[in-house]
């Protein structure tokens, strides 16, 4: 009869606590890179050129593109482990952001990007932010905590990926100066 009463009082208490937890999440990273402001912008509108920074290069995954070959509209699906997902640009203010969403398994998670571009002292400032919502289930509010974790590690590999490119890529134009 006490396991039970206490069973019950936590599973209330868990229950209870999972409304304190914001089912909105956000996550910010933030990059320099020395590299002019317009080069990176345009470098980042093509999507096609993302999967170099985004993952990991012992992934191969096909992408299917679609709609303009960079900017707004522009699209690419795939599927990783029988689960669709797809990335589309939606709006772009030149020299300044880009904003996307990314769709997993038929728009049951949808995540919404932003990378801003600022010059900083002969550099420029790349910020990237992703914010989703979870689902009001109390299991998937505390999942919350997880995904924020998670987004957090991938979006710093792929700032890390990102910037080897940019480093490789002037290493290469002194070399040839």
């Amino acid at each position: 009869m006490v396991v039970l009463m206490i069973t019950g009082i936590v599973i209330t208490f868990f229950i209870l606590f999972s409304f304190f937890v914001p089912i909105g999440w956000r996550v910010k990273e933030m990059l320099h890179l020395k590299t002019s402001l317009d080069e990176l912008y345009e470098s980042l509108l093509h999507v096609k050129r993302w999967p170099k920074w985004q993952m990991d290069e012992n992934e191969t995954i096909p992408f299917m593109y679609v709609g303009p070959d960079k900017g707004e509209g522009a699209s690419q699906y795939w599927e990783t482990d029988g689960v669709p997902a797809s990335l589309r640009i939606d709006r772009c203010d030149p020299g300044k952001s880009i904003h996307y969403q990314i769709q997993i398994n038929k728009g049951e998670t949808n995540l919404r990007f932003a990378i801003f571009f600022s010059e900083d002292l002969g550099s420029t400032k790349l910020t990237w932010v992703c914010e989703s919502t979870s689902k009001k289930n109390p299991f998937e509010r505390y999942m919350t905590f997880f995904y924020k974790w998670k987004m957090k590690q991938e979006m710093k590999m792929a700032l890390l990926r990102l910037k080897t490119i940019y480093e490789r890529q002037l290493e290469e134009i002194k070399q040839s100066a």
